[in-house]
């Protein structure tokens, strides 16, 4: 059996790149949601979303709303199931925001942990929810009894990479371990990180397992829209992030291709099958020949793409810098660009330091201070962090 997995979608008009109030952005992400549901009906299979469908986490924006109701009326016959994530909401008795979808044919949402059979496979659902870690003991049994051999969640493992750094957060996230991955479960395919990534062991020397990327290179060519991210073999406990299959914001632009993973449980194949969208691109010009270059570029070829060229003050300043700018933007059809002055490198101040007894959100800004990240604030990055801590946090 094989199915269609994705998830982190965050259907939003966000307002970061786009052209026109956000309707750009939201168009965006239902046009990649339709690409997932294309690929489930042309495979013949069913498609799993492993959570984080919307942004704000207590509200639905309406078009958003309408435009996934919309998409999952039209692949009605598509069998889908849901799970929610920290960004769906939990609201009692009422569900989660999945809930406007489960009368639509085809629709299955979980909101609770479940195990059991569906669409011939078995399967354990652990969506998220606050302090839920207290009843993984009965969700592991309650899977054992069901015979379920695929974990779906929605968590942050421990050792996951994070953000355009491939950051790590010693500590954070539940052990792959702690779940019987790999024991109890074949494998595992996990919501929440939008960085894609894999569990495992590689290589035929260190077969210790651990997480690897799997975003190629973003001038490299691949085969028929995708990859082979896992070869046909017996399972060996793997567990895989899907990723958000489009860029979302400048966190992500270090990683392309963004799309689905197409998962066949019997032979262990998984491909990455990569998604059409719009790309956030930082595009470093040292120097006014390297911004000369970029007015030779093909016309349309950054279509819609959301653009900054890093260029040096003193680059920026040079006569006639200004109108190549212009000559590239009208070149390459962005949805937006703009030049970003690079300033001097200021001599590095004194190293911030942390020390035993500092509370998680001080050792972030203490870090956040001393790191500084090209195209994303400091304080931007330290509020995501936060956020990250206290999402982790209520599943620790």
């Amino acid at each position: 059996m094989k199915f269609v997995d994705t998830s982190d979608l965050h259907i939003h008009p966000f307002k970061v790149g786009s052209s026109n109030g956000g309707r750009d952005r939201l168009d965006d992400g239902l046009s990649v949601l339709r690409q997932s549901l294309e690929l489930a009906r042309n495979e013949r299979c069913p498609w799993i979303f492993g959570g984080d469908l919307k942004h704000p986490k207590n509200v639905w924006p309406q078009e958003a709303l309408n435009g996934v109701h919309n998409a999952f009326y039209e692949y009605r016959d598509v069998p889908k199931l849901l799970m929610p994530g920290n960004h769906d909401g939990l609201f009692g008795e009422f569900g989660s925001g999945l809930q406007p979808f489960s009368h639509i044919e085809g629709v299955t949402v979980v909101d609770a942990p479940w195990a059991g059979e569906w669409e011939g496979m078995n399967l354990a659902a652990w969506p998220y929810g606050l302090k839920r870690l207290a009843s993984l003991p009965a969700f592991l049994d309650a899977a054992e009894k069901a015979g379920s051999k695929i974990l779906l969640a929605h968590l942050m493992f421990r050792g996951v990479a994070l953000g355009p750094t491939d950051a790590h957060l010693p500590g954070a996230g539940s052990p792959v371990d702690s779940f019987r991955v790999g024991d109890l479960f074949d494998f595992a395919v996990v919501g929440d990180i939008h960085k894609g990534q894999w569990y495992g062991a590689a290589g035929k020397v260190n077969r210790v397992r651990s997480w690897h990327n799997y975003n190629r290179d973003q001038d490299l060519e691949v085969d028929n829209g995708g990859f082979v991210l896992r070869a046909p073999g017996k399972w060996k406990g793997e567990a895989f992030y899907p990723g958000s299959p489009y860029q979302q914001s400048w966190g992500e632009v270090a990683e392309w291709p963004k799309g689905f993973l197409l998962i066949n449980e019997q032979s262990g194949k998984v491909e990455f099958r990569t998604a059409k969208s719009p790309r956030f691109r930082a595009v470093e010009v040292p120097s006014q020949a390297n911004l000369r270059g970029l007015c030779e570029l093909p016309k349309g070829c950054w279509q819609n793409d959301v653009v900054r060229l890093m260029i040096p003050d003193s680059v920026l300043s040079e006569r006639g810098s200004a109108g190549m700018v212009d000559v590239v933007r009208a070149r390459v059809g962005a949805r937006e660009l703009r030049a970003v002055p690079r300033r001097a490198e200021r001599q590095k101040g004194e190293a911030v330091s942390a020390h035993a007894g500092m509370k998680p959100e001080e050792l972030l800004e203490a870090w956040t201070k001393a790191h500084e990240l090209s195209g994303v604030a400091g304080d931007v990055l330290l509020r995501s962090g936060v956020e990250l801590l206290r999402d982790s946090g209520e599943d620790a």
